[in-house]
């Protein structure tokens, strides 16, 4: 019986160890990636360690991965820590950083402003208002689409427009250059709503949603009626 003991204590001694120095494969970058990047299949490789060395946070599924951006820079051959990556752009920093000298970016949530649906990172788009009298005005023109809350955006939409932004749920974010602001905080600040409209990426900029001769039409039209309105009012007396 000793001796059987001794032989089932030597190999659960021989099986803690297997387990502790047991070869296990981790993902590593096969090369720096730089904060904010998205993560594709060919950044990534296997890296075998012992079960000791490994972190608790190391990741071993590709799907854990690809496509999520790195919160922070990753090196070469060091293994992925999924506390280092995420799915979330509301995650990432160093937002100043990465948009142009000239530019900035503003969000807008569903009850400041309409778009849509198949919007997408990278899209460029003239931001309407709708001012007194219900006359649609462009404020802003040539403006990128940066990200649409709860949309996954791919490598190639990230490579096309290389900033990174925050954004509260259900919102959409725009970058624009300096120059844009005032116009379109006053228009905004004029407006009944704000819509915001697809447009092609050659778009010239310039031009209104109506031609000067329509403007001046639908001008007189709202005076008549706000007048006609008026007298209708002053005509009507009330019922003792």
């Amino acid at each position: 019986m000793a001796v059987i003991l001794s032989i089932a204590a030597g190999l659960s001694i021989l099986f803690a160890a297997y387990r502790l120095y047991m070869p296990v494969k981790v993902l590593v970058p096969k090369e720096d990636i730089k904060a904010g990047s998205v993560i594709g299949q060919n950044d990534i490789v296997y890296l075998t360690i012992s079960r000791k060395d490994m972190h608790s946070m190391a990741v071993t599924n590709p799907g854990q991965v690809v496509g999520r951006y790195a919160k922070e820079k990753l090196y070469s051959m060091e293994p992925i820590l999924s506390v280092k990556i995420t799915s979330d752009l509301r995650d990432l920093v160093g937002v100043s950083g990465n948009l142009g000298r000239d530019e900035t970016y503003i969000t807008f949530k569903p009850n400041e402003a309409k778009w849509p649906n198949g919007l997408k990172s990278g899209d460029s788009v003239s931001v309407v208002a709708v001012v007194e009298g219900g006359i649609p005005k462009v404020i802003g023109e040539r403006i990128k689409v940066l990200n649409i809350s709860g949309q996954k955006t791919t490598t190639g939409q990230i490579d096309q427009i290389k900033n990174v932004v925050s954004s509260s749920d259900n919102s959409i974010t725009l970058s624009l250059k300096w120059a844009q602001v005032g116009p379109l905080f006053y228009g905004k600040t004029l407006s009944k709503e704000v819509w915001i409209m697809p447009e092609h990426p050659t778009k010239d900029p310039g031009g209104d949603i109506y031609d000067p001769v329509q403007l001046e039409q639908i001008r007189k039209d709202i005076f008549n009626e706000n007048s006609a309105a008026k007298r209708n009012s002053k005509t009507q007396r009330p019922v003792s």
